[in-house]
């Protein structure tokens, strides 16, 4: 095996530090989107169907207080996910130069910044939303649990689903398991962390 092929040959560039980076932090950014957007449109749509009387969840609201939750719900969950497919354009041809292990220290660097970045958006909106309708407090504890599975997610699913993508290599399968591995742990992660509000 030909260590170079993980961890490359040092020193390099400034700019190749910058753009590895970059690339990674943006990626890990996608991958936070996408985890908030899931958890938001799945609340939107249960909102809008508990209103409809679809589904009996209880929440107890009028038809306007559904439709204007439904809405920002819906709204926020387009924007993470807008945000989730943007972030991610350019970055597969541009880690493709770098060594693999790179890619995951680059990966764990920016996660962690991540996790960081949606905790205080969590943080900021924990005011605005406490006094608010329930969807709407539902919605901050998607953002918060997010948050706080993150940092679980991006030390052990990075090198997790990095190592998986290798013992699939040497089996003859060459298939890129690493981010829908991410993006699943992740949102399993998610899930046991949410803490449903009190009504």
């Amino acid at each position: 095996m030909n260590i170079t092929e993980h961890i490359g040959t040092h020193p390099q560039s400034v700019r190749y530090y910058f753009l590895l980076i970059g690339s990674t932090f943006r990626t890990m950014l996608s991958m936070g989107m996408l985890v908030v957007g899931t958890g938001l449109m799945g609340l939107a749509i249960a909102v809008f169907l508990d209103g409809f009387g679809v589904v009996e969840i209880g929440l107890g609201l009028s038809i306007g207080e559904v439709l204007g939750a439904f809405i920002v719900m819906g709204v926020s969950a387009a924007f993470a996910f807008g945000v989730a497919t943007e972030g991610r354009y350019g970055t597969a041809a541009l880690m493709a130069r770098y060594p693999s292990l790179e890619v995951v220290a680059g990966r764990i660097l920016g996660g962690v910044l991540v996790v960081l970045l949606i905790g205080w958006a969590a943080e900021q909106l924990e005011p605005i939303v406490a006094e608010q309708a329930l969807p709407f407090r539902v919605g901050h504890e998607v953002i918060r649990a997010t948050g706080s599975a993150g940092l679980l997610a991006v030390l052990l699913g990075v090198p997790l689903v990095w190592a998986l993508r290798q013992g699939a290599r040497r089996a003859g399968f060459d298939a890129d398991v690493e981010l829908p591995g991410l993006y699943v742990l992740w949102a399993l992660l998610a899930l046991i962390t949410f803490s449903m509000p009190a009504a």
